[in-house]
């Protein structure tokens, strides 16, 4: 339930922030329009107005506090997503051998368990250290024939765990 939690948090936190950020910046927009509309209308003399009057706010922020905030935000980012993809990268590129090594126990497990017709907490023992080693593209190939399988009713579960 945590894995949940967390992977809702990465996405819902930002996309709710951003959207209350948008909706602010858009009620602000539309109270700024009126109160200009409202001094166009009322205005003796129209061309006493300009452009940069009808955009002041009244915030404590400036446009330089705002693109400092940014320019810290994204170097935070790409210093912390450049480690995380660093440590992925290494960690997705097993070299060939050992992924095609990995690949060939993964489908053995998979046939045996198809033979007895049930996967059990010991085939997702034995699968884990070789599911790690195998590429994506392996990874994704030996999901499908499991999940095939299990469709099909060819293999029955008989554990809540992952598969893996």
């Amino acid at each position: 339930m945590s894995s949940a939690h967390t992977s809702l948090r990465t996405w819902l936190v930002p996309t709710v922030a951003g959207l209350a950020g948008l909706a602010v910046g858009f009620f602000l927009a539309r109270a700024g329009g009126e109160a200009g509309a409202e001094t166009a209308s009322t205005s003796a003399d129209s061309s006493a107005l300009s452009a940069p009057n009808l955009r002041e706010t009244t915030s404590a922020f400036t446009l330089d506090d705002v693109r400092r905030v940014v320019r810290e935000e994204l170097d935070a980012r790409g210093v912390a997503s450049g480690a995380k993809s660093a440590v992925a990268a290494s960690a997705a590129a097993p070299p060939p051998d050992s992924a095609q090594t990995a690949a060939s126990r993964a489908s053995s497990t998979l046939e045996a368990a198809l033979a007895r017709r049930s996967w059990t907490e010991q085939d997702s023992d034995s699968l884990r250290d070789d599911f790690v080693a195998m590429t994506s593209d392996q990874r994704a190939e030996w999901l499908r024939q499991f999940s095939v399988a299990v469709n099909q009713g060819r293999l029955v579960p008989e554990s809540e765990r992952s598969p893996f």
